[in-house]
């Protein structure tokens, strides 16, 4: 993958874009900041995070019928993932 992103970079003058990052270890990640990438798409994660969460708070309460208490514990949850990759890539403080 590395070697591919180095010849891109070589290539062309502007920040690039990873679609499908979701399933891309942390260190590699990590390691493409270092190849002008401005971007990168971790939707797919965000969604897990939420529909987990969901999952799991209904679960542990299959009583409550109140989808705001539900809908909150995901966000949170959202927040959390993407404040960890934010962490991760050395860009939280540029939000």
């Amino acid at each position: 993958m590395f070697l591919v992103m180095e010849r891109i970079q070589s290539k062309v003058d502007i920040p690039l874009v990873i679609h499908g990052a979701t399933g891309v270890p942390d260190e590699q990640l990590k390691r493409l900041i270092k190849y002008r990438v401005g971007k990168i798409n971790i939707g797919t994660a965000l969604r897990m995070s939420f529909g987990r969460t969901l999952r799991e708070t209904i679960n542990a309460s299959p009583s409550e019928f109140d989808r705001i208490k539900w809908f909150a514990e995901s966000m949170i949850a959202v927040q959390e993932a993407a404040s960890r990759k934010l962490q991760l890539l050395g860009c939280k403080e540029r939000v």
